[in-house]
């Protein structure tokens, strides 16, 4: 679970298509759209979570994600994401 979000987190902030990708069809609704979904992404050139708790049997995952953005700023948030696993993989199926 660790793996697959330092991996979705590299993947997105240099292809948030490939990122999106990544998310349930439901989530993707959820989450607005593409359209806001890459609004958001596309300011970001790094994210690297930290401090990460897994929960596989609750398929929950928490961290603290440091951003950098493409001006050069830098940001600090914390999430917690709900992951399924479908066809060998994990997708991210919710925040919170």
């Amino acid at each position: 679970m660790q793996r697959f979000v330092t991996g979705y987190l590299a993947t997105v902030a240099r292809d948030p298509v490939a990122g999106w990708t990544l998310l349930t069809p439901s989530f993707r609704n959820a989450s607005g759209g593409f359209g806001s979904y890459s609004r958001f992404w596309n300011t970001v050139t790094r994210a690297v979570p930290r401090d990460v708790v897994a929960d596989p049997r609750g398929l929950t995952i928490g961290y603290t994600v440091d951003y950098t953005r493409r001006d050069g700023s830098t940001s600090v948030d914390s999430t917690r994401l709900r992951l399924v696993f479908r066809g060998g993989d994990y997708l991210i199926d919710g925040e919170g």
